[in-house]
């Protein structure tokens, strides 16, 4: 199944797909694909692949033809899996040995096979046929076998003929039914029966399956016959002649008709008798004339023929079988063949139907779990939704006089409500319409003595006092906060202050009063207090600020001024100096530590060459100084013996030892192994250089008869100052950038001091005979010093 689904998958999506991540949307198709496979496989034993009946329930129209390929590959598979297991169960039958199929045949066919072959040992030895769990179509093979042990007769392949069906019309028929219904008396000459997928053919008393397994020959008594003679000697009886020569010697594939002084062999309708006088062939009834009406097809067939419409009816549409007229197949008359469901209403249409949504009169509602239209019952206020059916609110105000003048009627939820339309102060006219109340002329307003109504749109004042308001709560006079209520009585700079009857301003902090005792100006702190910051101060509006000189920064309490430690500060943004850093008050200087001087600019300390400037005291006649970082190395180079000292091959960081004779004894190993030349290499470099970095190169002799193979081995490495090893050979790497060079690189970092012996040998082979020729090696001294200035 994993093999169809995929197909189809790339079918439908192969030029869709852009990434191999397999999302939601991707599981949710799988899991279509799987539910219309297995549709598939139960719609192949209905003997059609190509007419699975639309629309396909529980799958969207969008993906209805990806679901058909899926039904069509896995019923086509299903049909030819049963085909094969059939032929496995013939070769059982038939040979009771499954070792002639070949490996280039199915599983199935070989599986069966051998089900079978249990099956039939099952049988001669009594046992039951219920008892086995393989998988479905080796059970199927193993009941068989063993209930009838014999030939099933099954091994006539049934996709041949649903092919010739399914190029004739379409049948949406959903009534499952067998190869031999849906062939009647074609598939066999006596009896056929259904089998799971296929059919088997069976013959009358008296007669057996011919070698076809469709057709039926007289059996034979050869047996009986047997047996008799057997019993007539016991008995001392005479000869028994048997009054049929075709029970004594039957050749004929059909019948065999017996003339009284030989046989003759004649076939059944459908067949002829071949050159042979024995055998039968097939008659193509289509070549040799036939009753197919026009605008048929004629498809021969085994021992018959069969009539079929040249175009397929197409979906929604049948073949009348005896009119061969397309008919309008009626989906609705049958629930299995609409999915419509209870809650829509089916409508036939030629050749499809349509799904309309049931509708309810008013004051019913529409059961989905039945289809049925239920009265509804709602309480006061509510009424069922013509609709819905559901109960809804009904809307008392959209009536006329539900309230009374000068009123308004909102709805509530089931009721409703009537309120003033007036608000406090307003009443309403004749008309409706709100009018303002003078509580100074009605003589409403009630306001002490001494002080004045004044009539105000819905409402009236009793004016008091300059400063205060009337309060009509309390009926006295309040004090006016002017300095809420009016905002801004202030000039800027000050502050507003509430007083009984008026108001007061005063300054901020910062500011004081000008001499016009109105505004408020700024107050120069840095005049007016001299020393308040230690360095310089500047005066800001309303406050000042303090600042400091070059190398000093403003303390927490903003007035102070704090030394900046500038060695600290850069430490991690680029250094200051390339040396060593001291902070000053202020400031900082730069040193340099031994071995190591100040460049011109005063930042920058400069490794000092003590070699290139003679003062390493490296004069020995065998020594080579070696300038490293803050220091030097005397290393004494001596030739081992045989090897002499190439002074212009040599250089200020490289010695070369080259052999002094190249001609060996017969038979003498060490000295043919020897090695061709030594080189004693020499490279400084500070710890934590950027890696990869390449150290080192050594080129052989580019030659198209020669061959050479490099190998780097770690001879030693220790901290010079604590001995510890913290340099291995998986630090180093070997890139061949051409066939006969190699190229030594760093490929990890060095944390800490090493000095670090390596050797590289070049192997030199000539070609093609891959002769050993010799070796040049390489001694390279790593010098990789701490960084001393940080």
């Amino acid at each position: 199944m994993e093999k169809v689904l995929a197909l189809v998958l790339l079918l439908a999506f192969g030029s869709h797909f852009v990434s191999p991540q397999i999302s939601e949307a991707d599981d949710q198709m799988l899991n279509l694909l799987e539910r219309c496979c297995d549709l598939g496989k139960y719609w192949q034993g209905r003997g059609l692949c190509d007419n699975y009946p639309k629309p396909i329930g529980g799958v969207p129209i969008a993906n209805e033809t990806v679901c058909m390929g899926s039904i069509r590959l896995c019923c086509v598979q299903k049909q030819q899996q049963i085909v094969q297991c059939s032929a496995g169960r013939q070769v059982a039958q038939r040979t009771n040995e499954c070792a002639e199929i070949g490996n280039g045949e199915s599983n199935e066919k070989k599986d069966c096979c051998n089900c079978c072959k249990l099956g039939l040992l099952a049988h001669n030895i009594g046992a039951r046929c219920d008892t086995t769990s393989f998988d479905t179509m080796c059970d199927v093979s193993f009941r068989e076998c063993c209930q009838t042990g014999k030939g099933t007769g099954s091994g006539v392949g049934s996709v041949t003929d649903t092919t010739r069906r399914n190029n004739g019309a379409e049948n949406t028929n959903p009534v499952i039914k067998g190869h031999c219904e849906l062939y009647p008396n074609r598939l066999c000459a006596h009896i056929c029966i259904s089998t799971q997928g296929s059919f088997r053919c069976e013959c009358r008393e008296g007669f057996e399956l011919a070698a076809d397994r469709r057709n039926c020959r007289p059996a034979r008594a050869s047996s009986n016959i047997a047996n008799n003679n057997n019993n007539n000697n016991n008995n001392n009886n005479g000869n028994l002649q048997p009054t049929n020569n075709c029970q004594i010697n039957n050749p004929c594939e059909h019948r065999c008709v017996d003339t009284g002084q030989a046989v003759r062999c004649e076939c059944y309708n459908g067949y002829e008798l071949a050159r042979d006088e024995i055998s039968c062939t097939d008659v193509n009834e289509c070549v040799n004339g036939n009753s197919c009406p026009g605008g048929s097809i004629c498809s021969n067939t085994i021992g018959s023929y069969q009539c079929t419409r040249e175009r397929s009816c197409g979906t929604g549409y049948t073949l009348n079988g005896q009119t061969n007229m397309c008919e309008d197949i009626d989906e609705c008359a049958k629930p299995e063949t609409n999915n419509c469901g209870t809650v829509f209403e089916c409508v036939n249409i030629p050749g499809s139907f349509r799904c309309k949504y049931k509708t309810c009169p008013v004051g019913y509602r529409l059961n989905g779990q039945t289809g049925n239209c239920d009265p509804v019952y709602c309480r006061t206020g509510m009424k069922a939704d013509p609709v819905t059916g559901q109960c809804v609110d009904i809307n008392e105000c959209e009536a006329q006089g539900t309230c009374s003048v000068g009123q308004i009627c909102e709805n509530t939820f089931g009721s409703y409500r009537c309120r003033d339309k007036c608000t406090s102060g307003y009443e309403a006219d004749a008309n409706g319409i709100c009018r303002d109340i003078d509580e100074c002329a009605r003589g409403t307003a009630n306001c002490p003595p001494g002080q004045q109504c004044l009539n105000l749109p819905g409402s009236f004042q009793c004016q008091c006092g300059e400063g205060y308001e009337f309060n009509p709560t309390t009926r006295t006079c309040d004090d006016v906060d002017e300095c809420t209520r009016y905002g801004t009585v202030c000039s800027l700079n000050s502050k507003c202050q509430n007083t009984p009857g008026s108001y007061e301003c005063t300054c901020n902090t910062g500011f004081k009063r000008a001499r016009n005792g109105r505004n408020c100006i700024d107050i120069n702190e840095c005049e007016e207090s001299p020393g308040i910051c230690p360095h310089s101060c500047i005066n800001t509006w309303g406050s000042f600020q303090c600042t400091c000189r070059e190398g000093f920064r403003l303390g927490t309490d903003g007035r102070t001024c704090v030394d900046i430690d500038e060695c600290e500060e850069w430490a991690d943004k680029g250094r200051l100096c390339i040396g060593l850093c001291q902070n000053t008050e202020g400031s900082y200087t730069c040193s340099c530590p031994a071995g190591y001087r100040m460049t011109p600019g005063g930042r920058i300390c400069a490794d000092i060459d003590e070699c290139a400037e003679g003062s390493a005291n490296c004069n020995g006649p065998n020594q080579l100084c070696i300038n490293t970082r803050g220091s030097f190395k005397c290393n004494v180079i001596q030739c081992p013996q045989g090897f002499m000292r190439q002074g212009g091959q040599s250089s200020a960081n490289s010695v070369r030892c080259q052999r002094v004779s190249f001609i060996c004894a017969q038979g003498d190993v060490a000295c043919q192994e020897a090695p061709l030349s030594y080189s004693y290499n020499f490279l400084s470099f500070p710890t934590k250089i950027r890696i990869p970095a390449e150290l080192f190169t050594m080129r052989g002799p580019s030659s198209p008869y020669r061959r050479v193979a490099f190998e780097l081995i770690l001879d030693s490495a220790r901290n010079p100052a604590s001995g510890i090893q913290s340099v291995f050979r998986s630090h180093f790497k070997l890139d061949n950038t051409r066939p006969y060079e190699v190229v030594v690189s760093l490929d990890r970092p060095i944390t800490e001091a090493q000095d670090i012996e390596l050797t590289l040998n070049m192997k030199l082979y000539n070609q093609p005979d891959n002769t050993f020729l010799g070796v040049a090696v390489a001694k390279i001294t790593i010098y990789a010093t701490a960084d001393q200035l940080t």
